[in-house]
């Protein structure tokens, strides 16, 4: 999570990853899309959360998954649990 300085309550905001795997900044190439979004928000005074996606950083263990869908990526996932 990235928060605006000073004191809150702050609006907030989620980003939402595309499918694939990805990190927390929708790195693509040299580009970070998600980090200078976050950048930009906070210093607007808008808390952001960003999260790494599960295929990404347990690739591994998503292997004899044959189709993967937003809720075992994102939200509850019974083959990552294995």
């Amino acid at each position: 999570m990235l928060l605006p300085s000073g004191k809150g309550p702050y609006r907030s905001v989620i980003l939402m990853h595309g499918s694939g795997p990805h990190d927390r900044d929708e790195t693509i190439g040299p580009n970070k899309p998600f980090r200078d979004l976050a950048r930009g928000l906070a210093s607007r005074e808008i808390a952001v959360l960003r999260y790494k996606e599960r295929t990404k950083y347990h690739a591994e263990k998503f292997i004899s998954v044959k189709e993967i869908t937003v809720n075992e990526e994102t939200i509850h996932c019974k083959s990552y649990r294995k």
